[in-house]
């Protein structure tokens, strides 16, 4: 009693109303210190809301528009793994990991949320599918074809690639590009100058163009924390950037290629 919560009312659209359910279903069935909390559901028709955990630190994405306190990006990698780790563990895919979907709560706790695309595994694999935001959709969920797991894994190398340069993934670039690059080109984003050898390698292996070379969750965990105790002072400093690191461009014959042939479309997929 007198604690404040959040109300998330739901889009009055067919569709909106199934992400409302898909959403009550998915946090019904978790509990998780990194999963935001639901405390029940407000049906007053044609009002549709979720009860849920109040964040006091807004989302990552924010977050990353301002200068971040030390352990920010330590904070965000391990409590977001965790949390993924346990969703995996409960055979549910989220589908739009992206850092708007990042919470940060009370004491700097981070929350999964956003579940609406949430799904639960019946099996290996789901079917092809295109669900998501683009900028950080994996290839093969861009190409429609069946994915599990891996997918989650490979938006979480872009919510770190994130971290590293707070701007978004593929900034200006419109969809028909990051279509093109990532999905059938093998594109990623360029790290940074300096990020420190175990940061690249993990990034690098949760963004690996076959989905079932990615580690799990639970090896991403392991690798965090290996890193944390081996990395040098001035390696841990480079990750607690304030304002983070330039975002590098890069090129090649064929980006510029399909750079000159970019002509419109609707630019981000973000949702």
């Amino acid at each position: 009693q007198g604690a404040t919560v959040a109300l998330k009312v739901a889009n009055a659209s067919a569709s909106g109303l199934e992400s409302w359910r898909a959403e009550v279903k998915a946090l019904a069935a978790l509990r998780h210190p990194n999963v935001v909390s639901c405390f029940g559901t407000v049906v007053a028709p044609p009002s549709y809301c979720l009860v849920l955990e109040f964040c006091s630190g807004g989302d990552v994405r924010q977050a990353l528009e301002g200068p971040t306190s030390g352990g920010f990006f330590w904070s965000v990698a391990e409590g977001v793994a965790t949390g993924m780790a346990y969703l995996h563990r409960k055979s549910v895919l989220h589908r739009d990991l992206k850092t708007p979907n990042i919470l940060i709560g009370a004491s700097g706790v981070i929350k999964l949320s956003d579940f609406g695309l949430a799904v639960r595994l019946t099996r290996e694999a789901m079917g092809p599918s295109n669900v998501g935001t683009l900028r950080y959709m994996a290839p093969e969920v861009v190409r429609r074809e069946v994915y599990s797991k891996g997918a989650d894994v490979y938006c979480y190398a872009l919510v770190l690639y994130e971290l590293l340069v707070h701007n978004i993934p593929f900034d200006s670039w419109q969809a028909q590009r990051i279509t093109s690059a990532v999905a059938f080109h093998g594109q990623r984003p360029t790290l940074p100058p300096g990020t420190p050898a175990p940061i690249k390698a993990l990034i690098e292996s949760c963004w690996r163009h076959i989905a079932s070379e990615r580690p799990s969750f639970t090896s991403v965990q392991q690798a965090l924390a290996q890193a944390y105790a081996t990395l040098q002072q001035h390696d841990l400093d480079w990750l607690d950037e304030p304002l983070g690191h330039p975002m590098p461009s890069f090129s090649s014959p064929e980006l510029e290629g399909m750079q000159r042939s970019d002509r419109g479309g609707d630019g981000s997929g973000e949702g």
